[in-house]
Parts: structure tokens; C-alpha cells; sequence
């Protein structure tokens, strides 16, 4: 994120997709990306009265699944314009936290920031937001991993065509020592990361790792 450092200019904030925020004492703008104006998707702006009273920024979720942040200008009688509706808009922990500090003093109005969770039974719940803990982020490269070594464990194997026994063997080293990371890294609930628990069972892991070596070893060393 790259905030604007021009002395009286309004608060602007270059985010990862290249969308832009805006924030001034009279207004908040969307901007979208270049690619989602080239397909229609238009800028969207909040004016800022003095029936102003706060800025949300608002981690929305879908049934308990992520579905970006929203900028929203609130009134004091509940009244809410929403902004980035339609760009599905993702910030990081850092955008998070250097929009909430820079905010207030480009608006003059308060800023919070909060997680709104909608479900198809029931009011939307809202509770504030938290940065992600040490131990959600260390799941990252473990995740990244999940996807990662079987392709390439499949790959280096059938490269250099080792015995059966062998292929075997660096299989079950792999998935063992990815369940291992796992298990010191994570230690949570499957509920939270069942697309990580699925990628790492035994199953999925030996079935990409098995295709990965026959594909090579067949473009390798045909017969």
C-alpha cells in the first residue's frame, strides 16, 4: 500500500490489485483498477456532511467465507453508503492497519474497523476486527507447501527414475514431513482450514505425487 505524501492532498492509497482509496474531509472514492475499468466497473465516491459520524472499514463474510473489505460511510442515524460493493476488494494486515491510523486525520471522523458476517438465517452479526494471529500466518507457506511439494517431490523423482522402492520412500518423507510442520505450526481447528487439511491427507498428497513421476518418467526416459 502507498500512501500519498502530499502536505494538504487527500489521503490516497494504492492498494495490491491497483485500485486506489481516496479520503478527504468532503468525500471517500473508490477507484478501481485499470483492468476493472476497461470491463465496465465505474468509480464510486461517499460525500461527507456533517450528518457524518464514522468510517467503517468492513471485513465482510459470506456463510463464514471471506468476501473482501468494504469502505463504508456511516451517518449518525444508522444511514450507511458502501463503497468497493462489487470489487470484492482484499487488504492485508498492514493496509488494515495503516488505513485506520491515516484515516481520521485526512476525514475528520472517526474510523473503526470490524468483520460483518452474513448468514441465509439470521441478522448480520458485527464484531470488531483483530489482526490475524502469529499462528494463522505461519499457515501461509504451509499451505503454499501443500500445493508446492507433491508436484515437485512427483517430478524430481521421475527425473531421475530411482527404484520403485525409492519413489515410495520420498513420498512418504514428504507427506510426513509436511503433517509434521502442520501439526507444530497449526495445531487449530480443520473447520477454520479444510482446504489445507484436504490437501495435506495422505490420499490427495500420494495421488499428485504418483502422477507427477509417471508423467515425467514417461517424458523422461521413454521406453
Amino acid at each position: 500500500m502507498h500512501p500519498s505524501d502530499q502536505h494538504g492532498a487527500p489521503f490516497v492509497c494504492k492498494i495490491p490489485s491497483g485500485a486506489k482509496l481516496e479520503f478527504a474531509p468532503d468525500h471517500v472514492r473508490f477507484i478501481p483498477n485499470r483492468l476493472a475499468r476497461m470491463t465496465g466497473q465505474s468509480p464510486e465516491e461517499a460525500a461527507i456532511s456533517p450528518q457524518s459520524a464514522e468510517i467503517l472499514l468492513c471485513h465482510r463474510y459470506w456463510q463464514e467465507r471471506p468476501n473482501g473489505w468494504r469502505v463504508i460511510v456511516r451517518a449518525a442515524n444508522g444511514d450507511e453508503r458502501e463503497l468497493a460493493e462489487a470489487a470484492l476488494l482484499y487488504l492485508r494486515a498492514r493496509d488494515v492497519d495503516t488505513l485506520a491510523r491515516s484515516i481520521s486525520p485526512a476525514t475528520n471522523l472517526p474510523v473503526r474497523v470490524v468483520i460483518r458476517r452474513t448468514t441465509l438465517h439470521g441478522p448480520v452479526e458485527e464484531t470488531p476486527w483483530t489482526p490475524p494471529a502469529a499462528r494463522t500466518r505461519i499457515l501461509m507457506p504451509i499451505a503454499i507447501s501443500a500445493v508446492v511439494l507433491p508436484f515437485v517431490g512427483g517430478i524430481l523423482t521421475g527425473w531421475f527414475s530411482p527404484s520403485p522402492g525409492i519413489v515410495i520412500v520420498v513420498g512418504l518423507a514428504l507427506w510426513l514431513c509436511l503433517m509434521l510442520a502442520l501439526y507444530a505450526a497449526a495445531r487449530t481447528d480443520r473447520k477454520k482450514f479444510p482446504l489445507l487439511y484436504s490437501l495435506t491427507t495422505l490420499v490427495t498428497f500420494s495421488a499428485t505425487y504418483a502422477v507427477c513421476f509417471v508423467v515425467t518418467s514417461y517424458l523422461a526416459h521413454p521406453h
